[in-house]
């Protein structure tokens, strides 16, 4: 399966399982706290409906991963850098952030994203979704909404373990 073929089915999902807006509302015309309640009624929605998938996993924090392809090489763990393919999805689609070969530190990345990388090998490429509460919380940010749930599509390309540290001189 390539890339991004995954993904488009795991968006296409999002059209089957978000509640309806109430009284076709746009977010435009909703008060912060009704589009907050808005995003987590429509995360719940959508991870309850995925979550019934083969092929996700639920973890007991309530992050959610979708292996497209399994890594073969190092895990990543606490104080390392990794560098990844991946793209950011609010549940309408939208792509909020994307980066080719981007390295970051992973202490330094929201709980979810961390915690999903954490969970893949290098070669590796998953859809991760994370709940709001792993993510961004009610704050948002300025372009993704408070509560929002958000996907990535990631490709763990390397992984370099953080330096051991080094013997004390005498």
């Amino acid at each position: 399966m390539n890339t991004f073929r995954a993904l488009a089915l795991t968006v296409a999902m999002l059209m089957f399982c978000l509640p309806s807006r109430a009284s076709g509302q746009k977010a435009s015309e909703r008060t912060p706290s009704e589009e907050i309640e808005y995003q987590k009624k429509s995360g719940i929605a959508f991870m309850t409906k995925i979550s019934q998938r083969e092929d996700v996993l639920t973890m007991s924090s309530g992050l959610q991963i979708q292996t497209i392809k399994v890594g073969t090489g190092q895990r990543p763990r606490p104080g390392d850098l990794v560098l990844v393919n991946y793209k950011g999805f609010l549940l309408d689609g939208r792509c909020f952030s994307e980066g080719k070969e981007v390295s970051f530190p992973v202490d330094e990345l929201i709980e979810g994203f961390r915690e999903g990388l954490l969970l893949m090998s290098e070669g590796g490429h998953a859809v991760i979704v994370i709940p709001c509460e792993l993510a961004y919380g009610d704050q948002g940010t300025e372009v993704i909404p408070g509560g929002a749930t958000l996907l990535f599509d990631v490709e763990l390309i390397k992984v370099q373990h953080k330096a051991a540290a080094s013997p004390a001189r005498r």
